[in-house]
């Protein structure tokens, strides 16, 4: 190998595949932790992978609708209006502003 090399450009077996998402599923919970418990952290990026490029796209927050929505929904009250069961086996999206 020369020392020049990057290898996050080779071609990565499955195995290693499989390593990356544990490390970013680690990388994750520890962020994760940290916000729970009061902290200040970035968000982690995605350990690089072979022919994958990086992007970094910004999260949506939910409206305060939809906070709302969700908590009834946690807490097992009726939701109303936009805001309706799905049927088991359907995925009802909540509107979000764009």
């Amino acid at each position: 190998m020369s020392e020049g090399a990057d290898p996050s450009t080779g071609q990565w077996s499955h195995a290693e595949m499989l390593q990356a998402l544990v490390i970013d599923a680690l990388r994750e919970i520890r962020y994760v932790l940290v916000k729970v418990n009061g902290g200040k952290a970035k968000p982690p990026d995605p350990l690089p992978r072979p022919g994958v490029k990086a992007r970094r796209k910004g999260r949506r927050h939910l409206t305060p609708q939809q906070q709302e929505a969700v908590f009834r929904r946690i807490d097992g009250g009726s939701l109303s209006g936009a805001w309706q069961h799905s049927e088991p086996g359907k995925v009802t999206h909540l509107p979000r502003n764009s």
